[in-house]
C-alpha cells in the first residue's frame, strides 16, 4: 500500500482529487501563516535579535490563530469544511481538561 493510499484509509477519503484540495489547502495555509509573520513580526519589533524563548512564545500567540483562520477559510472556499472542522475539533480536543477515566466500568463497552 502506498504512502498516499494509506492517508487517504485513514482519512476516510475516497477520490484523489480530494487528497490534492486537501494538501492544497495546508499548503495555502502554511504560506498565509508564514507571510502574516513576515508583516507582523517587524511590526511589533521582533527581529534576529529578539531572544528565542520570546520569539516561540510569539509566535504560538500570534501565528497559530491565524494558520487556523487561514485554514477555516480555506477549507471553506474549496469545499473541504466539514474535514477540516472534524480535524480541528480532534485537535482541540487533545487540549480538553476533561480527563477520561482508565478504570471506569461504566467505560466498558461489552
Amino acid at each position: 500500500m502506498s504512502f498516499f493510499e494509506k492517508i487517504k484509509e485513514r482519512w476516510g477519503i475516497t477520490s484523489n482529487w480530494r487528497l490534492i484540495k486537501i494538501f492544497l489547502i495546508f499548503s495555502l495555509t502554511g504560506m498565509s501563516a508564514v507571510q502574516i509573520r513576515k508583516l507582523i513580526f517587524p511590526f511589533i519589533g521582533i527581529g534576529a535579535d529578539t531572544p528565542t524563548l520570546l520569539y516561540i512564545l510569539l509566535w504560538l500567540v500570534l501565528i497559530t490563530p491565524a494558520y487556523y483562520f487561514f485554514m477555516v477559510i480555506f477549507s471553506i472556499l474549496l469545499g473541504e469544511k466539514d474535514f477540516f472542522f472534524g480535524m480541528m475539533g480532534k485537535t482541540f480536543s487533545r487540549f480538553s481538561t476533561k480527563k477520561k477515566s482508565i478504570n471506569n466500568k461504566n467505560d466498558i463497552n461489552s
